[in-house]
């Protein structure tokens, strides 16, 4: 024991990343056994600003609502019988939680990113906003104006445009710039389709999940 310099010690456990459906009393011969589940802003809470948290708690209820129907036939229920309804959930976190994320911070030309709050309140202890700004929302505002002419008739000229920045105060026209542009590369994209798990098979009623034993090989 004399070259012993430390000893280490840690805790061996089973984890489990972060969950929806929990079972809060065991079945029993009188009670089915009950269980709990996060919905909504419960289960994804998300800052109003991006939103999205309408269409994720609604989303989050037709699933739950849907694996309770597939599953409940007057027996007690398990944790398998909402094996489909967790994995829905952790697509609505993860697909709204993403995109709220990068709807409230901007990244420059250099790749540092920042928060969004942060940016308007530097911006708004600098000198108030002159016609260097207006020229470069213009700049801004001729571009999204270029690449949407195609699609949408009758856009503001030039002339148009300015006159309404000119009625705006110095800091709203401040923190239009500091805000940047709305990431609709990653606001946009393909949604979470709770569909998918739960369409029925060719043989009738839910596709089944296939256990260990079951699975070919």
């Amino acid at each position: 024991m004399e070259d012993l310099s430390a000893v280490t010690a840690f805790r061996l456990d089973m984890v489990q990343r972060p969950k929806f459906t929990a079972q809060l009393y065991s079945a029993t011969a009188e009670t089915p056994g009950t269980y709990a589940f996060l919905l909504g802003d419960a289960a994804n809470a998300i800052h109003f600003w991006p939103g999205r948290g309408l269409n994720s708690g609604l989303a989050s209820a037709i699933s739950l609502a849907r694996s309770l129907g597939n599953s409940w036939n007057g027996r007690a229920l398990r944790d398998a019988d909402f094996i489909r309804h967790e994995a829905a959930m952790s697509m609505l976190q993860y697909r709204h939680k993403s995109r709220a994320w990068k709807a409230m911070v901007i990244t420059d030309e250099r790749g540092v990113t920042r928060s969004i709050k942060d940016a308007i309140a530097d911006s708004a202890a600098d000198t108030p906003a002159d016609e260097a700004d207006i020229e470069e929302l213009m700049a801004r505002l001729r571009a999204i104006r270029g690449r949407l002419a195609s699609r949408i008739p009758g856009l503001p000229d030039d002339a148009t445009l300015r006159e309404h920045l000119g009625k705006m105060q110095a800091t709203t026209l401040r923190t239009l710039l500091a805000s940047g542009e709305w990431d609709t590369a990653n606001v946009g994209g393909e949604e979470v389709d709770i569909d998918i798990f739960y369409r029925p098979d060719p043989s009738g009623g839910v596709a089944k999940v296939l256990t260990g034993a079951e699975r070919p090989r």
